[in-house]
């Protein structure tokens, strides 16, 4: 199905990639971006050396301070866990045991200290060239610290050594729509969406969308669909169908889902309000531009038609002023850094 372009959907484009970037006013805003929405350890990754590796006929998957790690981390308390993995490396028991090194390079990925998290996956390559969640890991890692093209040599890896599993198709995907490059985009994120089911399938069918809208598809909303379909709760892709869509009543019909998940998210009422506003619903468009503001008071700096009243034409302009003054005019000028999450 094609469509085509009006004004609005531009403005709505800008208002969700920057007020959505500058918000944390809701977790589905901060689940929006990535990198970090790229999770920091998607599948149990100890299978892969549980029954491989180990030393002294005691394996490191049964010893209870690495099982307590592992439950410090699992709850977030990652300094308890730092101290129980610090012990067990200083202890040697193990000696450089590639289970016991991913793990530690994925407490320093939950810690942000990316740097220190690349060097043990490094580690691990030079001990056991072969061994995928590192490659998956250091992939997230380069991706945290901008060194792109060699995140997705990262990538690209981990689908060699493992060409069933989704989640590098995925993150090469990502990557890729990071960069802007939409057509080489669309391989990895098919494979992903093949290979997937859950959250891995909703987001690859969402990034597919993106994709396809890029490069003036017909599948744009088909995908939405399904992937909205497949997770009602998410509204990831729900923001996306506001973003891309050119009719003024489907994006009302996307936004209230989404106000009704969350009914407290800034962005979601502000969004709205300019919708109502371009629909000529001005109580509509004060009502939730009021929400808007009490919720996220930041927002007013971006409304300088909001005096009380909406002043014809005034509150489209303060925003299309907003995005001229900042050269980002434009659908294909989508900043995805801060594409971040946690």
């Amino acid at each position: 199905m094609k469509y085509t372009r009006s004004p609005l959907p531009y403005i709505l484009l800008l208002l969700f990639l920057f007020l959505g970037v500058l918000s944390a006013d809701s977790y589905a805003v901060r689940k929006m971006s990535e990198p970090k929405t790229i999770q920091v350890n998607p599948f149990n990754q100890d299978k892969y050396t549980k029954k491989k590796e180990k030393k002294n006929n005691v394996s490191l998957f049964k010893d209870s301070t690495y099982i307590k790690a592992v439950e410090f981390m699992d709850m977030d308390s990652l300094e308890k866990a730092a101290t129980l993995l610090d012990q067990l490396i200083t202890e040697g028991t193990f000696g450089e045991h590639t289970g016991l090194m991913n793990r530690y390079g994925l407490l320093r990925m939950r810690q942000e200290n990316w740097q220190e998290a690349e060097n043990w996956f490094k580690r691990i390559h030079e001990k056991n060239p072969n061994y995928f969640p590192a490659w998956l890991n250091l992939g997230i890692v380069l991706t945290n610290q901008g060194k792109l093209d060699a995140a997705l040599n990262a990538y690209r890896e981990a689908s060699v050594l493992e060409p069933n599993h989704a989640k590098p198709y995925l993150n090469e995907g990502i990557l890729l729509v990071k960069q802007q490059r939409f057509a080489e985009a669309k391989t990895p994120l098919v494979k992903a969406r093949d290979l997937s089911s859950g959250r891995v399938l909703t987001k690859a069918l969402t990034y597919s969308a993106l994709v396809d809208y890029n490069l003036e598809g017909d599948e744009v909303f088909e995908l939405l669909k399904e992937a909205t379909y497949r997770r009602p709760d998410y509204m990831y892709p729900r923001y996306y169908w506001v973003m891309m869509s050119e009719d003024p009543a489907e994006r009302a019909v996307q936004l209230d889902k989404i106000l009704r998940i969350n009914p407290e998210s800034g962005l979601a009422h502000f969004l709205a309000a300019v919708n109502a506003e371009g629909r000529g619903e001005e109580g509509a468009a004060f009502a939730h531009l009021q929400a808007a503001l009490q919720l996220r008071p930041a927002f007013g700096k971006w409304t300088g038609a909001f005096e009380g009243i909406f002043i014809e034409n005034a509150f489209t302009d303060a925003v299309m002023g907003f995005s001229t003054d900042r050269n980002l005019i434009g659908k294909k000028k989508i900043d995805f850094d801060k594409e971040t999450n946690r």
